[in-house]
């Protein structure tokens, strides 16, 4: 039960004892001035639920108003002066889904209703089900006024401190340090190196281009390349592991079992570390705590990613806008939390048919859809979840970016709404909205959607501008089904991927690019500034492209080994991403293995790797082939 104070009352008290004290006196006699009196009293007002009975035949609303006498804002059942009940309607024949009955408490200004001013109560049926009671729904409405003034009473003696409020809300986030950035450059024999090397520029990306421009270098080292000698020396291991020596190569001759390499604990400046595979298991470099690997001048389809976690089936994947927060779920598995940009995954909440995910901007509220299960909601950035909804095989769930707008949808059903940080769910099964739903992408105000169904003869994607009301079908018929679906902020700017191509629309679904079509793809994303897209092939690689000027650009990268890719999640900005399928790790585009022991790089029997040490921890991969991975 909700109390609310609505002002002040017992001017009446004050007047009768004031009338009881000029009592008696002569009509000549000089007035007298009485005692100051106490305070008034604040009105306080309390709803709550009034089950089946003698007040109401069907369950309905209580109201009770009083005077708070003893000042402790609640109002007590002593101080309770007057009830009243709205009720519940007498159960009719059965027919649609009733309407709820609402209670708003607004102030009401000093004037004809109340001359002091005080509260509005009104009541009425929410006629749109929004959970809102508008001005046109109202159907009664009563006044709680506050009482008189009293006079001023003597100032009381100073309480004693209350209890230290609530911590308030956290304020925004600052702006975005600037990046490091570091250029490898190859240094001809000369002043700085006799025999050639390696010019190595460092220094703070200030204009965050992403390039280190000239102005920004503030420091400059060469690696160099020794005198020509009789090469280094080569060590053959055929154990689990080695501990690496400066200027030694090593070539990992193990069959069964891959052989760790660590490296040197102290390099000096320049020393270099050469691995060889030979046994049918291959080979792994182990770092050292504070030691990582720059891997971009590789040439290896690995090249820009590293890999996370465990090989499990990934089904689904969300990031925050900035990429720090990441979410992942394992079909018939867990679901995996990141708050340090993926660099360390926590499982949570319970095995379960996991089929899509969401997170909010900040990456506070996260929401996950179980086929033939429920709607699971988290607001501590996954760290607790609680079931809502129903049980139903729901497809796809999205929200926008602060994470109070959810769309849930469900396959052969409805589309389902939450307003309220999914506490709360609401079903919208007009004709229109009712289909074999599988993949849904919302735009950042909530209103346009674009989603796509299964099973029939043409496997159509559906756009919707009134928030999921109304649906029409896009130009766009893919005669497969839709793996992948993306939208822009804006929602002009729609990415899809299918069995047979990719397929792009700038001007929201009513005209089509179709590339690629001669792969099977699994999975893909666009960025919500519509300047990245992400699709993964299903055993194949994945292929990044940037779009410019609302086109995509002529050449896809390639990375990552062929495999069966299935699952793209990508940051709003499109600077961080991951990507994940059947029976894999999450990879993660960087250009330097993780920093400390969680690090390195793997390789296959045959796979060759040379490294030189940079100083301050950091080993540049000179030269590798073969289908290097990192972690």
């Amino acid at each position: 039960m909700k109390t609310t104070p609505i002002g002040r009352i017992g001017a009446i008290f004050f007047v009768a004892s004031l009338l009881a004290a000029c009592g008696g006196g002569s009509d000549n006699a000089p007035p007298k001035t009485g005692p100051t009196g106490a305070n008034g009293k604040n009105a306080l007002v309390a709803v709550s639920a009034e089950a089946v009975g003698a007040h109401c035949s069907v369950a309905g609303s209580r109201i009770d108003a009083g005077a708070d006498t003893n000042a402790n804002g609640v109002l007590d059942a002593a101080e309770i002066s007057s009830t009243q009940y709205v009720c519940g309607g007498a159960a009719g024949s059965t027919g649609p889904t009733g309407l709820s009955t609402l209670v708003h408490m607004v102030n009401e200004p000093a004037g004809a209703n109340c001359a002091t001013g005080g509260k509005r109560i009104n009541v009425g049926p929410d006629g749109n089900s929004n959970g809102v009671l508008d001005a046109g729904e109202i159907s009664s409405s009563s006044y709680v006024c506050n009482g008189a003034t009293g006079a001023t009473g003597a100032t009381g003696a100073t309480g004693a401190t209350g209890n230290t409020g609530a911590t308030g809300s956290t304020g925004a986030t600052g702006a975005s340090g600037l990046n490091t950035l570091m250029t490898l450059d190859a240094e001809p024999a000369g002043a700085n190196c006799a025999y050639g090397g390696t010019k190595v520029s460092s220094g703070l990306d200030s204009n965050a281009n992403s390039v280190l421009d000239a102005a920004e270098v503030s420091s400059t080292r060469y690696v160099c390349h020794g005198a020509p000698g009789a090469g280094i020396s080569w060590t053959n291991v055929t154990g689990s592991s080695v501990q690496a020596a400066s200027n030694t190569g090593y070539i990992a001759n193990n069959s069964g079992t891959q052989v760790a390499i660590t490296l040197p604990a102290n390099p000096s400046f320049g020393d270099v570390v050469r691995i060889s595979g030979a046994g049918a298991a291959g080979w792994r470099v182990a770092q050292n705590a504070g030691q990582s690997i720059y891997t971009a001048n590789l040439n290896s389809p690995n090249t820009g990613l590293v890999m996370r976690e465990s090989k499990r089936n990934w089904g689904a994947a969300a990031l925050s806008s900035d990429g720090t927060t990441m979410l992942a779920a394992v079909d018939g598995g867990q679901l995996y939390v990141s708050t340090d940009s993926g660099v360390t995954w926590t499982a949570r909440e319970s095995n379960r048919n996991w089929n899509a995910v969401a997170i909010s901007a900040d990456g506070n509220t996260m929401a996950a859809v179980v086929w033939s299960g429920l709607i699971y909601i988290s607001t501590d950035r996954g760290a607790t979840w609680d079931a809502r909804e129903t049980s139903r095989n729901w497809a796809a769930v999205v929200m926008t970016p602060d994470g109070q707008t959810m769309k849930a949808f469900a396959y052969n059903g409805c589309m389902h709404w939450s307003n309220d940080y999914g506490n709360s769910w609401s079903a919208m099964c007009t004709a229109s909205a009712t289909k074999t739903w599988w993949r849904a992408a919302m735009s950042s105000n909530g209103q346009i959607l674009v989603g796509s169904t299964q099973n029939s003869p043409t496997q159509p994607l559906y756009l919707s501008t009134d928030g999921g009301i109304t649906w029409t079908a896009t130009s766009i018929a893919p005669t497969d089904n839709c793996t992948g679906l993306s939208m822009s902020a804006d929602g002009r700017t729609i990415f899809a991927t299918t069995y047979t191509g990719i397929h792009f629309s700038t001007n929201q679904g009513t005209d089509w690019i179709t590339q690629e079509s001669q792969k099977r793809w699994k999975g893909g994303a666009m960025s919500a500034d519509a300047n990245l897209v992400v699709a993964a092939a299903e055993n194949g690689q994945l292929y990044t492209k940037t779009i410019q000027s609302g086109k995509l650009a002529n050449n896809w990268t390639i990375l990552g080994p062929s495999q069966d890719w299935t699952t793209v999640g990508i940051s709003s900005g499109g600077q961080k991403w991951l990507a994940s399928g059947n029976n894999t790790y999450l990879h993660l585009p960087s250009s330097w293995t993780s920093n400390g022991t969680s690090g390195g790089i793997q390789g296959r029997q045959f796979d060759t790797l040379e490294l030189q040490y940079m100083g301050s921890g950091q080993f540049n991969a000179i030269q590798g082939l073969g289908a290097l991975a990192f972690f």
